[in-house]
């Protein structure tokens, strides 16, 4: 809730527990003792990491697992499928979708401008980054795509269900 002069905070905007006063740049607890502020972006990565959009599940050679997101799903099955063969990402990495690739060992090659990689590529290990900027069915072209390239064969060895 916006006042004139201040911001009124709280886990709801009919009840505010905190004041933040940005000519002092201070936030307080609306009580009149002064509380630290928390920590917004730890709190932040935390609901993110978590973020349940949905039922997403992979099955990889019979072994099937349930992620909380599209990201987490396809990181995941990157993983999965990178620990079953070692070069299977160089192969994944010279496949290509309309635009971009899937993964590079470098996030400045996933994209073509700086500011989609900061906001995009999200790492995979020590030494690869992952597109996280795909849709729906991209993801579902990429799962078609990983399975072609471990030789798997779709819908028996590599089955989702999203």
């Amino acid at each position: 809730m916006i006042e004139s002069d201040r911001l009124l905070v709280g886990r709801s905007p009919g009840h505010p527990t905190h004041v933040f006063d940005p000519a002092t740049d201070r936030l307080s607890a609306l009580s009149g003792r002064s509380e630290a502020p928390p920590d917004f972006a730890a709190k932040r990565d935390e609901a993110l990491a978590a973020r349940r959009t949905g039922v997403y599940a992979v099955d990889v050679l019979g072994d099937a697992r349930s992620y909380p997101n599209l990201k987490a799903l396809l990181i995941g099955t990157l993983r999965r499928l990178a620990d079953r063969d070692p070069d299977f990402l160089d192969r994944l990495q010279g496949e290509r979708g309309r635009t971009r690739g899937l993964v590079a060992r470098s996030k400045i090659d996933l994209f073509d401008k700086a500011h989609l990689a900061e906001k995009h590529a999200a790492p995979l290990d020590g030494e690869w980054w992952v597109n996280t900027n795909n849709s729906k069915d991209q993801v579902k072209r990429w799962l078609g795509v990983m399975a072609r390239v471990a030789g798997l064969e779709l819908g028996r060895d590599l089955r989702w269900s999203f």
